[in-house]
């Protein structure tokens, strides 16, 4: 489970999802769906304030060439990395940032280059190591 600021639970991440499966990334956005529909306008600022406030937690790890740091990635692709770790799609990034979804596909691209990864749990699995989010 993913723990997201601001909101009243947790929602759950299936580690299946990166199979690129319609009916995995169906589910997900259904569950994702609910649970942004069941917030209230102030739950929903409290939890994209606690998302921003997580990108300027934490320094970066490691020596230079150890590897990518959170450092690498701008501060909106910080945010859509939070949000990919959360189940989020490309278009649910989209509507969630006020961007088109061709902006999102573009960071999800740049984050999948700058970390190179090639999945959903690749990308989740480097956020949840470098304390971009946490499980819980």
């Amino acid at each position: 489970m993913l723990g997201l600021p601001g909101t009243r639970g947790d929602m759950t991440m299936n580690e299946t999802a990166d199979t690129g499966s319609a009916d995995s990334a169906a589910a997900r956005g259904a569950d994702i769906t609910a649970l942004l529909g069941s917030l209230s306008r102030d739950e929903l600022h409290r939890l994209f304030d606690g998302l921003r406030a997580r990108l300027d937690e934490g320094t970066g790890v490691g020596p230079m060439g150890a590897g990518p740091t959170r450092e690498s990635l701008t501060g909106r692709e910080r945010e859509v990395l939070i949000l990919i770790a959360s189940g989020y799609t490309r278009a649910q990034i989209a509507r969630a940032l006020s961007i088109s979804t061709n902006t999102a596909a573009t960071h999800v691209g740049n984050i999948y280059r700058k970390l190179d990864v090639r999945s959903i749990a690749e990308a989740t699995r480097f956020a949840v190591r470098k304390g971009i989010v946490q499980l819980v």
